[in-house]
C-alpha cells in the first residue's frame, strides 16, 4: 500500500496520507446529488438563463475553479472541474 501525497495550503505542508484513509469520490465531475429526478441541475440553470448568461455562468465557474486550485479541495479535482466548465462553454459557443 502506497501513501497519497497532498499539499495543505493552510499550513504549507505536504501530507503523506495512507491510501486506506483517503476518501475517493467516484464521479466528482457529475456526482449523484446533481442528478435529481429526471433532470440535472446544469440543465435547469441553462433553461432559466439566456444563452449569453449561461455561457458567462460556465466561464465564470471555470475561472473560479482555476483560481482556487491549491486553496480548496484537491488541486486535480479543481482543474478537472475547470476543464469541464470550459469544455461545456466551448460546446455552447460552437452551437451559436
Amino acid at each position: 500500500m502506497s501513501d497519497s501525497i497532498f499539499f495543505d495550503p493552510d499550513t504549507g505542508m505536504t501530507l503523506d496520507i495512507p491510501e486506506d484513509m483517503v476518501v475517493k469520490v467516484s464521479d466528482w465531475k457529475n456526482p449523484d446529488h446533481y442528478k435529481k429526478q429526471d433532470f440535472e441541475a446544469i440543465e435547469v440553470i441553462k433553461s432559466v438563463l439566456t444563452r449569453e448568461q449561461f455561457t458567462g455562468y460556465l466561464l465564470g465557474n471555470s475561472l473560479k475553479y482555476l483560481l482556487r486550485v491549491n486553496d480548496k479541495d484537491i488541486p486535480l479535482m479543481n482543474v478537472g472541474k475547470a476543464e469541464w466548465y470550459a469544455t461545456r462553454a466551448e460546446k455552447e459557443l460552437s452551437e451559436k
